[in-house]
């Protein structure tokens, strides 16, 4: 089972999901990135317990129905001219990760765990059960909630967005590019 994907978009895909990947091992589980491949389509996901990202895209090839695995993030830099491959196979206890590089080929080989402590698709299924959409400038969404982390005195930098509906559902933050979809999370706080 393996799949081909352009470098730039293999890039896109590393720089989009590998900041939702737990970087502490008291997250044991949540320090993966999930790739899901169905009919061609490649969905990349990961959950640090307090955010989640879901890129998904089309793949240049793929020889299989579909299949998942579990790789850590890889830092890749595409060439000038982006026309390399990169290929993620999945094989009966591991998944192998081949990226282009100037002088030849690099290969990762990433152990499948036995077991991960939640259900990805559960979470994102979840939070993507919302009321409305707003839409809103990236830029400036940035902006406010660097200024709300920079004045914050709270450990938790604790920014509140208001839902009438329900709470306790987490909020959801998507861009679409004729190339792909890239979905940010962010779950509620829980207060003490």
């Amino acid at each position: 089972m393996k799949i081909e994907i352009n470098e730039v978009m293999f890039k896109k895909m590393m720089k989009a999901v590998k900041g939702a990947v737990a970087k502490y091992d008291t997250r044991p589980g949540l320090d993966y990135i999930k790739i899901n491949v169905s009919g061609g389509i490649v969905t990349a996901s990961s959950c640090d317990g307090i955010t989640g990202a879901e890129m998904r895209f089309k793949a240049l090839s793929c020889d299989c129905e579909g299949f998942d695995c579990f790789i850590k993030p890889i830092d890749f830099k595409a060439s000038k001219s982006g026309k390399n491959i990169v290929t993620i196979e999945r094989l009966e206890n591991a998944a192998i990760v081949e990226t282009p590089e100037a002088y030849g080929t690099i290969t990762y080989n990433f152990e499948q765990p036995t077991s991960i402590a939640y259900d990805y698709d559960e979470i994102f299924s979840k939070l993507k059960n919302h009321d409305r959409e707003v839409g809103v400038n990236s830029t400036i969404m940035q902006r406010v909630m660097q200024a709300i982390a920079n004045v914050s005195n709270t450990r938790l930098k604790v920014a509140v967005i208001e839902s009438k509906e329900n709470p306790k559902e987490g909020f959801c933050i998507r861009t679409i590019d004729d190339d792909f979809t890239f979905e940010q999370f962010i779950l509620p706080v829980r207060y003490e």
